[in-house]
């Protein structure tokens, strides 16, 4: 839920021609989740690095599902 106002706040942000970088790092559902919010907008880019050997396969290969 907090994350939630983030996601349509930077969006409206970025619509007035502004650019953003969110780096999540992340060894659960922040990374997927964060790569969905803002796959579809052109101005905000995601970068979610794993950490290394915290992470499931399955949470791996949600994040992999969503790398564009």
């Amino acid at each position: 839920m907090a994350l939630q106002p983030f996601g349509s706040l930077t969006s409206q942000l970025a619509k007035k021609g502004r650019r953003y970088l969110i780096m999540c790092a992340t060894s659960g559902d922040t990374g997927p989740a964060t790569l969905q919010t803002f796959a579809n907008d052109e101005n905000i880019k995601v970068v979610s690095p794993l950490s290394n050997g915290g992470t499931s396969e399955v949470q791996k290969a949600s994040d992999a599902d969503h790398a564009g």
